[in-house]
């Protein structure tokens, strides 16, 4: 395997964290308890993913997300949630 750049290690890192922030960003929108709750772990694993990144040894794989990739896993219910309370929830 060969290592890669600290710019792309940098930009992976950049990513995992924007990651978080959507997902926490959701979770302040919604009060509904399973979703907010699936939210905030969504965000502390890009968090800790993020935090473990290192220059020599980061797997090519960590970044390979689309994104708001948190908001895919509870789509469903935020969306039907969020139009009856009458909350956006275009991303």
């Amino acid at each position: 395997m060969v290592p890669e750049s600290e710019a792309q290690i940098s930009r992976q890192r950049t990513n995992l964290l924007e990651e978080a922030a959507a997902c926490e960003h959701l979770a302040r929108l919604t009060h509904f308890r399973p979703e907010r709750e699936a939210l905030l772990r969504r965000a502390e694993m890009f968090r800790r993913e993020a935090d473990g990144l290192e220059i020599s040894s980061a797997p090519s794989h960590a970044l390979e997300r689309p994104s708001w990739a948190c908001l895919a896993e509870v789509r469903p219910a935020f969306q039907g949630r969020a139009m009856r309370a009458g909350v956006s929830s275009s991303v």
